[in-house]
């Protein structure tokens, strides 16, 4: 029986180990969805800071100069497009941010499962140590009442 036990601990310790693994695997993916998130927002912030430059290097260029409705059309697809880049990185943040917070989420399911894990370790630990125990005591109570047996029968102790 405790040798069953203890196959059933070793099985317990191993998925222990195994959702401790999974738990620090979520943990660095957290950690690297949030370094891309602030990479992000970065690229973001000095992308608003340069768009009024960069619309008005557009503008500039055709400013006092002739021009035809043609060219002025095209600066203006030129400064929309700008515009669009810049809210397709803005929406790249909030994607980033939809990837951080399930990974926070993965990463706080493994730690349950780590810690569910390790509750279900523990316990299957103690109950081994308690049949060892048991085995333990009747082992002792058996050889004591073998003592007792032959002590009691006058018969001289094996040698």
């Amino acid at each position: 029986m405790i040798d069953q036990f203890a196959t059933l601990c070793r099985v317990k310790e191993l998925h222990e180990q195994n959702s401790l693994r999974t738990l620090r695997a979520k943990r660095t993916a957290v950690e690297k969805a949030q370094l891309a998130e602030d990479d992000q927002r970065t690229i973001v912030a000095h992308s608003a800071q340069t768009l009024p430059d960069r619309e008005a290097a557009l503008f500039d260029a055709i400013m006092q100069v002739a021009v035809t409705v043609h060219d002025i059309d095209e600066t203006k697809h030129k400064a929309l497009k700008l515009r669009e880049d810049h809210q397709a990185l803005a929406d790249e943040v909030e994607r980033r941010v939809q990837i951080r917070m399930r990974c926070e989420k993965e990463r706080d399911q493994a730690r349950a499962e780590y810690q569910m894990a390790q509750r279900n370790l523990d316990k299957f630990n103690m109950i081994k140590s308690d049949l060892e125990t048991q085995q333990l005591l009747a082992a002792e109570e058996r050889e004591e009442l073998e003592i007792e047996d032959l002590f009691s029968k006058g018969q001289a102790l094996p040698t």
